[in-house]
């Protein structure tokens, strides 16, 4: 596997796309591409767009559920109005 330099330039998709890379961020994925964990660098991007998406999602379920908690205890509810009124939709 070649080295990758610290401003390496990827092509992407069918568009090429150029990334800068800090020697840090340049020498882990040299590292992964070693090891064999991912083919190729766009492997990599992707892996990491992924987690970001996923990171995403759970800060927005955490926003809501506390929320939720914010909201205080619903006053009058019930599972069996709550039932019929679903059953009626």
């Amino acid at each position: 596997m070649p080295f990758i330099s610290p401003n390496a330039i990827f092509e992407l998709m069918e568009t090429v796309s150029k990334i800068s890379l800090s020697e840090q961020n340049a020498a882990v994925v040299n590292e992964q591409l070693a090891s064999g964990k991912f083919g190729d660098p766009n492997d990599m991007i992707e892996a990491g767009l992924n987690l970001l998406q996923e990171k995403q999602k759970i800060a927005a379920l955490k926003e809501a559920i506390q929320e939720g908690i914010d909201s205080g205890i619903a006053e009058g509810f019930t599972f069996e109005k709550h039932r019929e009124k679903m059953r009626r939709k």
